[in-house]
């Protein structure tokens, strides 16, 4: 194996052990929910994420609605109902990290928005 071939090889393992090993890595991912989802006429709002082996951690953002919005995510026996004001940036980042893949039902309830929509995780 020439010098030049062992080179590159190192380097792989060194970049591929760096990303495993970063406790730091944050993927973040934003829906954008179309308005009047309860609106009869209003096509079916669907989405699906591919998490990153690579982040350690993978946030999602449920934007405000309204002065007021509150999700309900659900898929067989797990329920997570998140409720926050419009400025509560806070509140609106769910960490999907720990949640089973699969087909999740939400409704979403705001003074300016509201219906429902699948959310897959994968």
């Amino acid at each position: 194996m020439s010098k030049k071939t062992w080179l590159y090889i190192t380097s792989i393992v060194v970049v591929s052990l760096a990303c495993v090993n970063d406790e730091t890595a944050k993927c973040r991912y934003v829906l954008n929910i179309p308005p009047d989802l309860d609106v009869p006429g209003t096509p079916h709002f669907d989405t699906t994420i591919v998490r990153s082996a690579t982040c350690s951690k993978h946030l999602l953002r449920l934007p405000p609605q309204g002065t007021e919005t509150r999700y309900i995510i659900r898929m067989d026996t797990f329920e997570r109902d998140l409720h926050f004001g419009f400025d509560e940036d806070d509140k609106q980042w769910l960490d999907i990290g720990q949640m089973p893949a699969g087909e999740y039902h939400v409704r979403l309830l705001a003074c300016g928005n509201g219906g429902t929509f699948t959310l897959r995780l994968r």
